[in-house]
C-alpha cells in the first residue's frame, strides 16, 4: 500500500518542488533544468518565473542566459510557449511533438494552407537563417511571404510555430520589444541525444520533482502525450519515484522529496 499524503504535505512539498519555499542561488539554466519546460507565452512573465525562485538574478542574468543560448522559448507541448534548457530541445519536440503536429492538420486546413506551404515556409526560413543569424519576427514573416506563401491572419503565426516544431527554428533572444527566431543548428547545435523510453522517463521525472506530488494523469495534460506514454514513463523511473496516496488517489514524488515528508 502506498504511504498516504495529508493535505498539508501536499500544499507543503509541492511548494518545495516549485523551488518556491527558499530562495537560493540558482542561475536561469539550472532552474530551467530543474522544471524541464516552463510556461513563458509572455516574455515578462517567463523571466519573472525564473527571477523568483533566484537570489539576486538581475533582468541582465535572464536575458544573458537566452543570449548565451542557455535557455531558449519555443513550444515544446500543447502549441504553448515554454522556456527549455537550449540542449533539451531536439529530444523534447521528438517526443512531444508528433501529436501536436497531427492534430495540426485542420488548423492547417482551415486557414488555407497545404502542407506544402507549410514545407515551402520553413525551407525559406532555414535558407534564410543562413544569412541572417537572428531574424526579426517581421523579416521572417517577409521571407516566407517571399516564398508565396500568404502570411496574413493567423497563417504566419502558423507557419512560425510549424518550422519551431520540426527543430529547424526556435524563438531568438527579445530585441527590445520584437520577437526574433534563429536556427536551432548554429544557435544551440550541442544537443542531448535520448531513446524514446529514456525521453518519456526524463521528462516525467522533471515534472514530478518540480510540480510533485502529482497524478500520470496530470503529467499527461501537461505534456499532451497519452496515459499509456504516462505509465511507461513511469515504469522508468522505478527507484526515482515513488507512490503516494490521497484520499485514494495515486500521486507521485520523487525519492528524495518522500523522505522529507
Amino acid at each position: 500500500m502506498a504511504p498516504a499524503l495529508t493535505m498539508t504535505q501536499l500544499r507543503q512539498a509541492r511548494m518545495s518542488s516549485m523551488l518556491l519555499d527558499v530562495a537560493v542561488d540558482r542561475t536561469p539554466l539550472s532552474v530551467a533544468r530543474w522544471f524541464g519546460a516552463m510556461q513563458a507565452q509572455d516574455v515578462a512573465s517567463g523571466h519573472w518565473s525564473l527571477g523568483a525562485r533566484c537570489t539576486g538574478l538581475t533582468q541582465s542574468d535572464v536575458t544573458g542566459a537566452f543570449e548565451r543560448a542557455e535557455i531558449v522559448r519555443t513550444w515544446p507541448m500543447r502549441g504553448t510557449i515554454h522556456i527549455i534548457p537550449a540542449e533539451d530541445l531536439q529530444w523534447m519536440l521528438a517526443l512531444t511533438g508528433s501529436r501536436t503536429l497531427t492534430g495540426a492538420e485542420r488548423r492547417r486546413e482551415n486557414l488555407g494552407l497545404t502542407l506544402r506551404d507549410a514545407t515551402t515556409a520553413v525551407d525559406a526560413l532555414a535558407l534564410e537563417l543562413r544569412a541572417k543569424p537572428v531574424l526579426m519576427r517581421s523579416d521572417a514573416l517577409a521571407c516566407i511571404a517571399d516564398a508565396g506563401i500568404e502570411v496574413t491572419g493567423q497563417r504566419g503565426y502558423h507557419l512560425l510555430w510549424y518550422a519551431a516544431q520540426h527543430g529547424v527554428t526556435c524563438i531568438g533572444p527579445q530585441r527590445g520589444t520584437d520577437q526574433t527566431f534563429v536556427a536551432v543548428a548554429e544557435w544551440a547545435p550541442h544537443q542531448v541525444t535520448m531513446t524514446r523510453d529514456e525521453a518519456l522517463a526524463e521528462l516525467l521525472l522533471r515534472y514530478v520533482r518540480s510540480h510533485g506530488p502529482v497524478s500520470l494523469r496530470d503529467f499527461a495534460g501537461w505534456t499532451g502525450l497519452t496515459m499509456t506514454d504516462a505509465k511507461q514513463a513511469a515504469t522508468g523511473n522505478d527507484g526515482r519515484l515513488i507512490s503516494l496516496a490521497l484520499h485514494g488517489q495515486e500521486l507521485w514524488a520523487t525519492v528524495e522529496l518522500a523522505e522529507r515528508l
